[in-house]
C-alpha cells in the first residue's frame, strides 16, 4: 500500500523536484520513485508513514522446518473458506513460465501456419500467372522461340520479382530495426 517505502533522500534533492518546503518538512513530487530492490545501501532509507496501528499486514513470511510443517500448513491455510492466501513463490514462478512458455508455442506455431500458406499462396499466383501467359508463350514459340528460351523468361521474370521483394523486406527490416523502438516508446509513453 505504499505505508513502507525507500527512496532518494529528500534533503539532497534540488527545487525542481520538490513541491513545497514547509521548515523541515520538504514535500517531494512524483519524479521522486521509491527503490523496487533493497539492497544494503538502500535499506538505510527504508521509512513508514502514518500511524503504525493503522498498518495494514498484507504479507507474512513463513520458513516451515520441513517438506511435511510446509505440506500441513498449505493444507490448512488454502482451504475454500480462508480469508488469506498462501504462495509457493517459486512454484508461482513457475507456472507462470509454464504459461509464457505455452504462449510462445502458440505463436510458433503460427508463424509456420502463415509461412507455409504464405508459400502456398505464392506458388498458386506463380501458377495461374504462367497458365494466363500460356497463349503468349504459345504465339512466342511459333514465332520461333525456342522453349529453353521461353524457360529462361519465365524463370528471368520470376527471379526479378524476388530479387525485388527480397528489397523490400530488406527495406522494411532495416525500417522497424531503426525505428520500431522509439515508435514503441512514442505509443507507449504517458502524456
Amino acid at each position: 500500500d505504499g505505508h513502507g517505502h525507500g527512496h532518494v533522500d529528500v534533503k539532497t534533492l534540488d527545487a525542481e523536484t520538490l513541491l513545497g518546503v514547509e521548515g523541515n518538512k520538504r514535500v517531494a513530487s512524483a519524479a521522486v520513485q521509491p527503490y523496487l530492490e533493497f539492497d544494503e545501501a538502500s535499506l538505510v532509507d527504508m521509512h513508514f508513514h502514518g500511524e503504525m496501528k493503522n498498518y495494514p499486514l498484507s504479507a507474512i513470511v513463513v520458513l516451515p522446518r520441513d517438506e511435511k510443517s510446509a505440506t500441513i500448513l498449505l493444507g490448512r491455510i488454502n482451504r475454500q473458506e480462508s480469508l488469506i492466501q498462501m504462495v509457493e513463490p517459486i512454484a508461482e514462478v513457475k507456472q507462470l513460465m509454464s504459461i509464457v512458455f505455452q504462449i510462445k508455442r502458440l505463436f510458433n506455431a503460427n508463424s509456420l501456419l502463415t509461412g507455409a500458406s504464405t508459400l502456398l499462396l505464392l506458388l498458386l499466383v506463380v501458377m495461374l500467372s504462367l497458365r494466363l501467359r500460356k497463349s503468349e508463350m504459345q504465339t512466342m514459340f511459333k514465332l520461333g522461340c525456342g522453349r529453353g528460351t521461353l524457360w529462361f523468361i519465365q524463370a528471368a521474370e520470376l527471379c526479378l520479382i524476388f530479387i525485388m521483394a527480397l528489397l523490400l523486406i530488406g527495406l522494411a527490416t532495416l525500417l522497424v530495426v531503426l525505428f520500431a523502438p522509439d515508435l514503441i516508446r512514442w505509443l507507449t509513453s504517458v502524456t
